[in-house]
């Protein structure tokens, strides 16, 4: 009887664990993405926003963690002095320090 118990509770326990590892957001999601088909069907088709040259970055996305320092190594050029390069998606954006995009990397024109 009580391995029987045991068995049920280690079952549901996993269950459980399974469908909370699946309703987290993954380290690309959950921060502004909108889906491809524009509602919640395809959560995982998600994909970044896209800006163009003269738009201002969002807040959000000028946090160090996408800040591009080595920039060489994405054959992107040097960035003058005060600006930096932004890396959102497959997407690199040369921000000047007020957060509007000056440029666009390879593969965001």
């Amino acid at each position: 009887m009580k391995s029987r118990l045991l068995a049920g509770l280690l079952l549901a326990a996993g269950l459980l664990a399974s469908a909370q590892g699946n309703a987290q957001p993954g380290p690309d999601r959950g921060r502004g993405y909108q889906s491809q088909a524009g509602d919640d069907r395809n959560n995982d088709r998600m994909t970044p926003p896209r800006w163009h040259k003269g738009d201002r970055l969002p807040a959000e996305y000028r946090d160090r963690q996408y800040v591009v320092d080595d920039w060489h190594a994405y054959n992107l050029p040097k960035p003058p002095k005060g600006r930096h390069w932004v890396g959102v998606g497959a997407d690199f954006y040369l921000v000047a320090p007020n957060g509007a995009i000056v440029d666009m990397g390879p593969g965001g024109r």
